[in-house]
């Protein structure tokens, strides 16, 4: 009974009001860090459809030079933003895997490439065929909003020679 009114024992813990006023400032904090998060995603989306692209170019590329010639990437029906696919279109023992690789849409991605083509093609020296250099432009969908000058935007570039080269695409003096 003595201890209930002595002075010197102290309560420890968080008053109802201490917490709350945390929880306030998480949100806060949470709050504003939110968008950056968000433009975070979507150049981590872009990089890496941007990765698989060139693997796959420089894939079909190797192919090529083992198989001599003979090798596409092909676009899907819609277009590049629906995937692609490395053909062999040879015949023979140099052709006995037709489809060499399938590479899905990348969500939430954009890929647009220069003059549209819908195939590339490889020939025994792992040149590109069509003896012209290939942009690829690789933005966030952002819907009514997307933009290939966003700053979240990468730019391949595919020599005649199938060296690849990745630049930053946004064309806007705020990124």
């Amino acid at each position: 009974m003595n201890r209930l009114f002595n002075t010197n024992y102290s309560v420890r813990g968080f008053t109802i009001i201490e917490l709350m006023l945390v929880i306030v400032i998480m949100g806060i904090l949470l709050a504003l860090a939110a968008p950056t998060f968000q433009q975070m995603m979507e150049r981590y989306r872009v990089r890496q459809a941007a990765e698989g692209l060139k693997a796959s170019l420089y894939l079909a590329r190797s192919e090529a030079l083992k198989r001599g010639g003979n090798v596409i990437v092909d676009s899907s029906s819609g277009g590049w933003n629906y995937g692609w696919e490395i053909v062999c279109t040879g015949s023979g023992t140099t052709c006995t895997d037709k489809i060499i690789q399938h590479v899905n849409a990348m969500p939430n991605v954009i890929v647009s490439a220069s003059g549209n083509p819908t195939t590339i093609e490889f020939d025994r020296w792992g040149m590109n065929k069509a003896k012209t250099d290939i942009t690829f432009i690789l933005y966030p969908n952002k819907g009514a909003t997307s933009s290939s000058t966003d700053c979240s935007a990468l730019v391949l570039t595919m020599s005649v020679g199938g060296s690849i080269k990745a630049a930053s695409g946004g064309a806007s003096t705020s990124c």
